[in-house]
């Protein structure tokens, strides 16, 4: 049943009553990275579904079936299947069926490479076998997306990832492929496309207006923002572009956030500053300094959508620091006010906006990875109360993939890294333009633990299985000493790939 938590949502004194209700909260498996919305079955509602990595029996998928009203029967397992490690998840209509598909991107441990696993839906909520789409070169994998990278009208999955042990970031499109034109639920030999470092958060638009797809990736290693304009070719993107230095971003989108720009606008959260950014456009393919707002105290991620029904654009942040979200309310000059605050589980680290009971406004769901929780929040009323179950979750263990890894990457080409940003604006906003630059103390722990040796990532006088878990934290935080396997200095991928050696006794 859904927890119903204390807290309610805390409105601006300036601004009157709260926008959100209360809230209700649902567990799901060990561990969660993402959460969606998805029509996973024909009945009305949009559905939850989140990836779970560290699940009861492995891996696993958690889908919260809407019951109506905004209110979701406990879980479903699926699982994914032994040897993965689970990074992202993604969801949309692979085959045109009318229902959703899931995808999530792992690392297979046995061949140390990035791999995307596809589940089809069978149209009435069940999840086939998965495809597997193996990337050659890819690892540790950060991000998933599903959307159209090509400008064919068909869903693409573009993943951010590390190539190989080198310090180079990998973005990878897999291409939707279609019959008679309309989708068939494969995709295609993947484009593989060297960036940055570590890119970690990408989102997609038309930033050009020249009809091509456009993608906006974060690089959380580098603290840089890379644009890549489509170009409709086999390549399928210019030379990137820098964007613009933002102190560890956290998450991008790509929106119209300004009022009569013809042209979309980039928002980038910033987790060490707790701000979000938002780039006006000067041009085709040149933008402004950034506006910037306070976001909310450690950022995870933000969701853009119209909450107060304005038909201005409004953004929810997830933030990590403070366990809660908050409304930032749009002025129509990509500025931002503080409109409420809503305390969910601890440390939420995924957020995501849609229409959860079928009234027209745009609601919450919000992931807690510490709390192994998902807590939904619905724009204009309480989330509804729902009796105790009596029958219990039921997994379903199926790890056999359907197709025999034949898409092996075949276009491999080099992304030259070219800024041509301009940084000084046509345009003056006639609107306020916070200029605010906070500084947020952030906490560094101290470890006093002595590792047992090189791959000891947890301190626990052993290497094991649970040293992965230690040093994939030891990526974003201080962390144990041990997890600087490869002994450069610093914790980085490619000290995951060298665990994983190491176990595996190579």
């Amino acid at each position: 049943m859904p927890l119903l938590l204390g807290a309610l949502a805390v409105a601006h004194p300036a601004l009157g009553a709260p926008l959100f209700g209360r809230p209700g909260g649902y567990p799901v498996d060990g561990s969660p990275v993402n959460v969606v919305a998805a029509e996973i079955d024909d009945q009305p509602g949009l559905d939850l579904v989140t990836a779970n990595d560290a699940g009861e029996n492995g891996p696993s998928l958690s889908i919260l079936r809407n019951r109506g009203a905004g209110s979701y029967f406990p879980e479903t397992r699926r699982n994914v299947g032994s040897g993965y490690l689970l990074h992202d998840l993604a969801a949309g209509d692979f085959n045109g069926d009318g229902v959703d598909d899931v995808a999530v991107a792992v690392d297979d441990i046995g061949e140390l490479s990035s791999v995307v696993l596809v589940f089809r839906n069978n149209g009435s909520g069940t999840l086939a076998n998965p495809a597997d789409y193996p990337i050659l070169g890819g690892f540790f994998p950060q991000c998933l997306e599903a959307v159209d990278a090509t400008g064919d009208g068909i869903l693409d999955l573009v993943m951010c990832h590390t190539f190989g042990d080198t310090a180079q970031g990998l973005v990878t499109v897999l291409p939707g492929l279609q019959t008679g034109g309309v989708p068939n639920g494969n995709f295609g030999p993947s484009v593989n496309l060297r960036l940055g470092t570590l890119p970690s958060a990408v989102a997609a638009g038309d930033l050009d207006d020249d009809g091509f797809p456009d993608l906006a990736v974060a690089d959380s290693e580098e603290n840089k923002v890379y644009l890549l304009f489509g170009n409709g070719g086999a390549l399928l993107f210019d030379a990137a572009v820098e964007l613009s230095a933002v102190n560890s971003p956290s998450a991008v989108a790509i929106a119209n956030l300004v009022e009569g720009d013809r042209l979309p606008e980039v928002a980038v959260s910033s987790s060490l500053t707790s701000e979000l950014l938002v780039f006006p456009h000067d041009g085709g393919r040149t933008f402004d300094t950034p506006i910037r707002t306070l976001a909310g105290l450690l950022p995870a991620d933000f969701a853009v959508a119209d909450f107060d029904d304005d038909e201005i654009l409004d953004v929810v942040v997830a933030n990590t620091g403070s366990s809660d979200f908050g409304l930032l309310q749009g002025d129509a000059e990509g500025a931002f006010t503080l409109g409420e605050s809503v305390a969910v589980a601890s440390s939420p680290n995924r957020i995501v906006a849609a229409d959860l009971n079928d009234d027209g406004r745009i609601d919450v769901a919000v992931l807690s990875n510490a709390e192994d929780r998902v807590t939904v929040v619905l724009n204009g009323t309480d989330a509804p109360f729902t009796p105790t179950p009596t029958a219990t979750a039921t997994p379903t263990a199926t790890r056999t993939a359907t197709s025999t890894r034949t898409h092996t990457p075949t276009r491999t080409p080099t992304i030259t890294r070219t800024p041509t940003i301009t940084r000084t604006a046509t345009t003056t906003p006639t609107g306020p333009t916070p200029t605010r630059t906070p500084t947020v103390p952030v906490n560094t722990p101290t470890v006093t633990r002595t590792p047992a040796g090189p791959g000891d990532a947890n301190c626990d006088g052993m290497i094991a299985d649970d040293d992965v878990a230690g040093l994939l934290g030891a990526l974003f935080a201080p962390g144990c000493s041990g997890a600087d396997v490869d002994g450069s200095g610093a914790v980085r991928a490619n000290d995951l790939l060298e665990l994983i050696r190491l176990l595996a006794g190579e």
